[in-house]
């Protein structure tokens, strides 16, 4: 590959990653946690707590922002604790992450990233296709 193949496969790499910079929406996740000792009725009151917190957050954030179908996930975690007093129990903690219409990045933003990797870009073709300086047997 020459040098003005490479400039230009990294220019159409540029304007797909700009595309895709313009096209990402804003993200929102929020965590909740609790600890509960061993035993289904404690264990199923901590993951109820942790779960109706975080819908109360959920349907408060709706009512800010335009959410998007389809992108609600909710992640459950569950480990095996032990207090100091050696007593055993769990720790649960329960996230959910949702997109918004809105963008993810201001028109700044995307200009900042595209120039910054553009100069990135520009610097390794430079490295890869640098002439390198006849090789002198005198300095031997």
């Amino acid at each position: 590959m020459t040098k003005e193949q490479k400039l230009k496969r990294d220019e159409k790499a540029l304007k797909l990653y700009e595309k895709q910079l313009r096209n990402r929406r804003k993200e929102y996740a929020q965590i909740a946690d609790a600890y509960s000792r061993t035993g289904q009725r404690m264990r199923a009151e901590a993951l109820g707590e942790c779960a109706l917190k975080l819908i109360e957050n959920l349907r408060k954030l709706k009512g800010e922002k335009n959410l998007l179908d389809g992108t609600l996930f909710w992640t459950i975690g569950e480990e095996r604790v032990k207090d100091m007093d050696g007593v055993k129990g769990f720790h649960y903690t329960v996230t959910f992450h949702v997109k918004s219409d809105e963008d993810a990045f201001t028109e700044e933003e995307i200009r900042k990233e595209i120039e910054e990797t553009r100069a990135k870009m520009v610097a390794e073709t430079e490295e890869m296709y640098a002439e390198e300086p006849p090789f002198d047997e005198d300095e031997k």
